[in-house]
C-alpha cells in the first residue's frame, strides 16, 4: 500500500496497538451483530429516543452485517477474538436494501436523506469511487478507547487499497464525529447538517426534544483526485 492510502500515517495518528483489525467475515457475524443492536438501541441519539425495539432492530442489524459480509469493505476490531468495534461500509454506488422492520426508523431514514440530499440530488456516482461508511459501533465496555478512531482510519485504509477514492458519513453520535472529523487532515467537505429537534416530517417533529443533531462529511482517502459523477447524462468532475 503507497502512502497516500495509509490514513493513519497521513493523519499524524498512532494507531491502539492493543487491539488488532480484521475483514467482517462470517467467523463474527453473530458478534457485530449484537454488539451493532446494543450500541444504536442504547446509545445512538435517534434510535435511543425513538425507543427502538432491540428485537425488530435485529433484523436490521443482520441484513446489513450480511450484506457488509459480502461487500469484504467492512472491519472488526477484536480483543483476542471478541469483537469490540466495528465499521461497517458500502459501495455508494451500490446501497444495501433497508428491511421493512419498524414504521419508526423511517424518521431516521428521513433525517439522513436531508443531510445529503442536495448534494446527491441527480449525482450518480461509478462504483467503486466513493465509499458509504454507515454504521460504527464499539462494545460499550471499551468506550474511551479511541476505538472509533481506530476501526474508521482502518476502514479507509481498506476501501482505499480496493480502489475507492473518497468515502461520505453521515455523523449522528457526536463520540464517533469526535473521534473521526477532527483528526482528519484528508481534504474533506461538510455535506449537509441537521439539528435533532428542528428537523420535521410530514408536518411532525419526531426528534423534537433530543438535543444535538447530525452532519455528513465526504472526504478524500487517496490524495488529489477529482469527484467524478454523471448528472442528466453528462458526466462531471469536481475537486472536494
Amino acid at each position: 500500500m503507497d502512502k497516500c492510502e495509509d490514513n493513519f500515517s497521513r493523519n499524524g495518528l498512532i494507531k491502539n496497538t492493543n487491539y488488532h483489525c480484521k475483514i467482517l467475515t462470517n467467523q463474527y457475524a453473530e458478534q457485530v451483530i449484537d454488539v451493532f443492536t446494543r450500541a444504536f438501541c442504547h446509545d445512538e441519539p435517534m434510535t435511543n429516543y425513538l425507543h427502538m425495539d432491540e428485537t425488530k432492530y435485529r433484523e436490521f442489524a443482520r441484513e446489513v452485517t450480511n450484506k457488509a459480509i459480502e461487500d469484504e469493505l467492512s472491519i472488526v476490531a477484536l480483543d483476542e477474538d471478541k469483537v469490540i468495534a466495528l465499521a461497517l461500509v458500502e459501495d455508494l454506488a451500490d446501497p444495501g436494501s433497508i428491511p421493512d422492520f419498524d414504521p419508526k426508523f423511517n424518521d431516521i431514514l428521513a433525517l439522513l436523506d436531508t443531510l445529503g440530499g442536495d448534494f446527491f440530488k441527480e449525482k450518480n456516482f461509478p462504483s467503486k469511487h466513493v465509499a458509504h461508511l454507515f454504521i460504527t459501533a464499539v462494545d460499550e465496555n471499551y468506550r474511551s478507547e479511541k476505538l472509533s478512531t481506530l476501526v474508521n482510519f482502518s476502514v479507509m485504509d481498506i476501501a482505499a487499497q480496493k480502489g475507492f477514492d473518497f468515502m461520505y458519513c453521515e455523523f449522528t453520535n457526536f463520540l464517533n464525529e469526535k473521534g473521526t472529523v477532527p483528526h482528519l487532515k484528508n481534504k474533506k467537505r461538510l455535506i449537509g447538517s441537521q439539528s435533532y429537534s428542528n428537523f420535521s416530517v410530514n408536518g411532525n417533529k419526531p426528534f423534537e426534544h433530543l438535543n444535538s443533531g447530525a452532519n455528513a462529511y465526504l472526504w478524500e482517502i487517496r490524495r488529489q483526485l477529482l469527484l467524478r459523477y454523471k448528472k442528466n447524462g453528462v458526466w462531471h468532475k469536481e475537486a472536494l
